[in-house]
């Protein structure tokens, strides 16, 4: 894979990960709303989009060191080639 694909692959995952993050925000805003109504109901709800939010984020972090790992891979090589 060439830099500039890999770069691009990071940009890709950070971005998500700011989007996620400001998901998880909202979702722990409506955990915060749900208990001070004492709406156990829907704290249930949000308690699920919690844990969904993170699923994703965790899934979105992996992939981000899984880019790095190949970059660090072809740094590597790279540098071992020149050698």
């Amino acid at each position: 894979m060439m830099r500039s694909e890999l770069r691009l692959k990071m940009k890709k995952h950070s971005r998500v990960s700011r989007g996620l993050h400001n998901i998880l925000r909202d979702d722990l805003e409506l955990i915060r709303m749900d208990i001070e109504d004492y709406n156990l109901l829907s704290l249930d709800d949000s308690i699920k989009e919690v844990r969904d939010t993170l699923r994703r984020l965790n899934d979105c972090i992996e992939a981000l060191e899984y880019v790095l790992y190949l970059a660090s891979q072809r740094e590597s090589r790279e540098k071992h080639s020149h050698l």
